[in-house]
């Protein structure tokens, strides 16, 4: 075993300590599922990805204003740290929070939905950040 290689299953478990809030990740697949003949579309379109420990960081204060036609909207970003092996995230992926850890956390988001605008992962593998956007309406995609 390497150097790097240590050092990297040494940062691996330091940050599984860390990941004390659950999530689900799901991704909408529109050839999955059931046809439903009378609709014309498919039941059931999701597949999950990814169910486990994250750690959910404090929200983005950055500038997160967008246009939405006449409308100007502000937009909630949360980091949302995964483990380095979690999976393969794109953008339009969707988190479900099913529990943050009430003692360092924000409990709101328990049951909201934030949609992946984006990931990264870290130079060493040591962790993965996906970049999400709360959306408004708990349970609802757009």
């Amino acid at each position: 075993m390497s150097i790097a290689t240590k050092h990297a299953a040494h940062f691996r478990a330091l940050w599984a300590d860390r990941f004390v809030d659950t999530i689900t990740v799901d991704r909408v697949d529109p050839d999955r599922g059931t046809f439903n003949t009378s609709t014309g579309e498919h039941e059931d379109p999701t597949v999950q990805i990814y169910a486990g420990g994250a750690l959910i960081g404090l929200p983005d204060q950055g500038d997160n204003e967008a246009q939405a036609g006449q409308e100007l909207r502000q937009l909630t970003r949360y980091p949302v740290i995964l483990p380095h092996d979690a999976g393969a995230f794109q953008p339009d992926d969707v988190v479900t929070v099913t529990a943050v850890n009430t003692d360092s956390g924000d409990t709101a988001l328990n049951g909201r939905t934030l949609r992946v605008l984006r990931s990264d992962a870290t130079s060493y593998l040591t962790k993965r950040r996906l970049v999400c956007e709360l959306l408004e309406d708990a349970g609802r995609v757009r």
